[in-house]
């Protein structure tokens, strides 16, 4: 029935191997879990290489060969990008289930019974975690601390706390939580430039551009300016370009044409006049602009910032609130934008433009110190993941304490729950319980603690019900997590199980693996030179090229 050369494989076989195939994705990224996780340097053969120990940086930046593989990395990295954080843990747990199901399969229970006792499980799971989460009465007041636990373990742990102040600073800056428009904060715009220390990153309250000097005479510092936006460019159209001004030139003779150069000036201040008359200091250009607009610029005493990328341009529109100009003839002064603060001098050793006190700004950037590109790369990915979960914090402000105690309460509530099935589920149950508890082991053993005497500990203060116990990484004990702040928000929390457990059933659910033969080079290009010589090829490449 199948082609010759294909190979079929037992189900308890290719589930065995399976579940392998995903303890080795899991032995990739644990030693990054925990507050004190290692580093992984990825090299890539073009060059572009990361220091990092988030597992949604490795994974997304290696490919797998495996599909499985790639499902339960896939996981990871879909939790990461969906909620800001817990890829790591997804790829845990998902593995831990799978592990802790394994004894179940080489004992003779099927597949579906192991399916239907996940399904079990995680139903369970998301009744109980709505009882272990809670709404701070002050969201804000816990920007810092889920910003702090989101950062332990990672390039910036020492710095955590420069980090947390700087990511509150600017939500308060973009006043998210005060006008509910959360989507600010995915505007915010993080800005590196070498020298000087980690420390010494701030909030920028408004927007810094790294510009080289187009004058030497051009003005550099500016108080309680006026500042316009322009679409476009301030300089001659060349052949087959299009300008947002509409005019056309015609000479009949080479007299003409220099008469046309030397009026340059002339022709391009006449153009430009009403922008410059409008009364604006600043005057930001998407493109290019002319030597000869540059130097009436700066006779006018006019500041000029050029050169802008479309995100990077539409970034400053919706940061200023301005309204970006594209027809020069019609510029007024409710076209401006007030600044309180312009200057113009070196960070580092590159020029800089800080252009800080706009009126209700629609975003702000983070200008990132520190000496090394491959932190800055790092830096850059983890803000942006911190300012995800904040967004989605305080669009859904539940958060649950950290440290391993969720997972120590979900464990007790499934092995209460386990003894309540009267089926062959209950011992799944029980399974999936005991993969709950590896978080805290594994958090004990990155700590340096002993992960048998933590689980211990940690099982005994849950049964006192005397304090919300978890692991301390940094006090190396375990400590009441509550008094140390150590909250998570809990949209990371269900994320993370959400993909975990789904990975986990995936993998469960795949009873069969068909191998077929491998095609020799001879058959591949064949195959190839079929399916590109087709007719149906043949009238796409047609209808592509016009023809």
């Amino acid at each position: 029935m199948l082609p010759e050369g294909t190979k079929r494989e037992e189900v308890k076989d290719t589930l065995t191997q399976h579940i392998e195939i995903v303890s080795g994705v899991r032995d990739l990224v644990k030693p990054c879990f925990g507050p004190n996780g290692m580093y992984k340097l990825v090299l890539s053969e073009t060059g572009a290489n990361f220091l990092t120990n988030d597992s949604f940086t490795i994974l997304s930046r290696i490919k797998l060969d495996h599909p499985l593989a790639q499902v339960i990395a896939g996981a990871g990295v879909d939790a990461a990008r969906s909620a800001g954080g817990g890829s790591t843990t997804t790829i845990i747990l998902a593995s831990e289930i799978l592990n802790a199901l394994l004894s179940l399969l080489k004992m003779g229970y099927k597949p579906s019974t192991l399916l239907k006792g996940c399904t079990l499980a995680y139903s369970r799971v998301r009744k109980t975690s709505s009882c272990l989460s809670f709404v701070p009465e002050d969201p804000m007041s816990c920007v810092g601390q889920i910003v702090e636990t989101s950062l332990a373990g990672t390039l910036l742990s020492n710095s955590r706390k420069t980090f947390s102040r700087v990511v509150r600073e600017a939500v308060e800056t973009t006043a998210a939580l005060k006008t509910r428009d959360f989507m600010r904060l995915d505007d915010i715009y993080v800005r590196s430039q070498g020298g000087g220390s980690v420390e010494e990153s701030r909030v920028v309250r408004g927007m810094a551009l790294m510009r080289e000097p187009i004058h030497p005479s051009m003005p550099t510092h500016f108080k309680d300016a006026r500042l316009l936006v322009v679409k476009g460019e301030f300089q001659l159209p060349k052949q087959g370009g299009r300008q947002p001004y509409d005019h056309k030139f015609s000479v009949d003779s080479p007299e003409r044409y220099g008469k046309l150069l030397r009026s340059k000036r002339q022709l391009l201040t006449s153009l430009l006049g009403g922008t410059f008359d409008c009364g604006a200091d600043i005057i930001i250009v998407e493109k290019g602009v002319d030597e000869v607009v540059v130097d009436y610029a700066v006779s006018r005493g006019v500041a000029i910032i050029r050169r802008f990328p479309p995100p990077e341009f539409e970034h400053v529109v919706r940061l200023t609130r301005a309204t970006a100009v594209s027809d020069f003839r019609d510029v007024s002064e409710s076209d401006l934008v007030s600044v309180e603060k312009a200057d113009y001098s070196k960070v580092g050793d590159y020029w800089w433009w800080v252009l800080e006190g706009f009126q209700d700004p629609g975003s702000c950037e983070v200008l990132v110190r520190g000496s090394d590109q491959l932190l800055f790369d790092e830096v850059g990915r983890l803000l942006k993941s911190c300012f995800l979960q904040v967004r989605l914090f305080l669009a859904n402000p539940r958060v649950t304490y950290g440290g391993g105690w969720f997972e120590m309460k979900v464990a007790k509530d499934l092995r209460g729950h386990a003894r309540t099935i009267s089926s062959r589920e209950q011992t799944v149950v029980e399974k999936v319980a005991e993969a709950f508890e590896s978080i805290p082991m594994l958090l004990a053993e990155s700590s340096g603690l002993d992960k048998v005497d933590c689980l211990t500990a940690l099982r005994s203060r849950l049964r006192d019900g005397a304090g919300i116990y978890g692991v301390d990484g940094r006090g190396r004990r375990i400590s009441d997590v509550r008094k140390l702040g150590v909250v998570e928000p809990m949209h990371v929390k269900m994320q993370a199980i959400q993909s975990a457990f789904e990975a986990a059933i995936t993998v469960l659910r795949v009873d069969d693996v068909i191998r077929l033969r491998k095609l020799s080079k001879e058959e591949q290009y064949y195959i190839e030179r079929v399916e590109k010589t087709s007719p149906e090829a043949t009238r796409k490449l047609q209808r592509e090229y016009g023809i």
